[in-house]
């Protein structure tokens, strides 16, 4: 049977915590914050109850920070005098969920935290990048698209972030099939992006070009290619970039536009070249992830990290599987230059 603590045990429990910011500190290598996932939370007091959790949460266990804070609002989530206790913790069990992708739990979680005028401003942020991604999760792609924008529109909030939701908002056009909408945000928006973040600036070329392709809009497409092969060195799926480019040279192969279709093919890269070039962007990625695994706090930024791996290691491995990737593309070749000189 769950123990009741008394009201004046909540009245301290709020005043311990109050102004308290676990978000971004490192956890504490005191006994509270060893071996937090031990013991039976039931058993626990309301006030050890948010201690597991905060040491949980700071060492980036999620699972265990979300059932302990998940025991706290469930025991005195009603309870008026633990108010001030609920509304401090609410974007950590917010979070907590998040990390263990229960997204549509987490969301209301997150709505009611971003009201709170008293929300400390690196939280806000966090909480402000996740709500849309919730709600994508959700399948609501309009509303998530409205909270990309939002996010995005504020200058305030971090600028990787930034520059993450306005790919998503990009990205939601595609997925709500407006792919001319796409191709025409990213076409204003990527000269723009590729001094303050040049990582994202090459996602967003790759992201255009499928947009063009699947938008119909060849000609299009075959002038961005030209344009964005000279400046590819950024671009971190670079196996996607040159797979688009070589279907793209198919398909002009397949309308009989023999020229456009060398124009392509051209720039289509060996197999051993393109699998060197993305393997050593894949290393530069993970490296990145294992230092943002370390930091707490970089939970948007580390989702969105290896989201990328996710892609790019696809990516090779499906490159890898094309045993005729080289033989192929000197076929095809061979066929537009033949036809050309008829």
């Amino acid at each position: 049977m769950r123990i009741k603590y008394s009201v004046t045990a909540l009245i301290t429990l709020a005043v311990f915590f109050c102004g308290a910011d676990i978000y971004g500190q490192q956890a504490d290598p005191g006994k509270d914050a060893t071996d937090v996932k031990k013991g039976d939370n039931s058993a626990l007091s309301p006030l050890e109850l948010l201690k597991r959790g905060r040491a949980a949460f700071q060492k980036n266990d999620f699972m265990a920070a979300e059932l302990a804070f998940g025991q706290f609002f469930s025991d005195y989530g009603e309870n008026p005098e633990a108010e001030e206790a609920l509304r401090i913790h609410r974007p950590f069990f917010a979070l907590s969920k998040v990390g263990v992708k229960n997204y549509a739990e987490a969301l209301p979680l997150i709505e009611e935290a971003l009201k709170d005028r008293k929300l400390k401003a690196r939280l806000a942020d966090e909480l402000g990048f996740w709500r849309p991604i919730c709600l994508m999760q959700a399948g609501q792609l309009v509303a998530a698209q409205e909270g990309f924008g939002e996010y995005w529109s504020n200058e305030k909030h971090e600028v990787f972030k930034r520059y993450e939701a306005l790919l998503l908002f990009a990205g939601l056009y595609l997925m709500q099939d407006f792919d001319k909408a796409a191709a025409n945000f990213l076409k204003d928006q990527i000269p723009k992006m590729r001094k303050r973040a040049p990582e994202a600036a090459g996602r967003a070329v790759v992201l255009r070009l499928h947009a063009l392709i699947k938008a119909g809009e060849d000609d299009q497409a075959l002038h961005f290619v030209q344009a964005e092969s000279s400046k590819i060195k950024n671009i971190s799926q670079m196996v996607s970039f040159q797979l688009l480019a070589l279907q793209l040279g198919v398909d002009f192969l397949e309308q009989k536009q023999y020229r456009k279709s060398i124009i392509c093919l051209q720039r289509v890269w060996p197999k051993a070249k393109l699998l060197k070039y993305q393997q050593d962007r894949l290393i530069e990625l993970r490296l990145r992830e294992h230092k943002l695994s370390q930091q707490q706090g970089r939970q948007a930024v580390l989702f969105q990290i290896k989201a990328i791996i996710r892609r790019v290691e696809r990516e090779v491995g499906q490159l890898e599987q094309m045993e005729n990737f080289d033989s192929g593309l000197r076929l095809r070749l061979a066929m537009a230059f033949q036809s050309q000189e008829r």
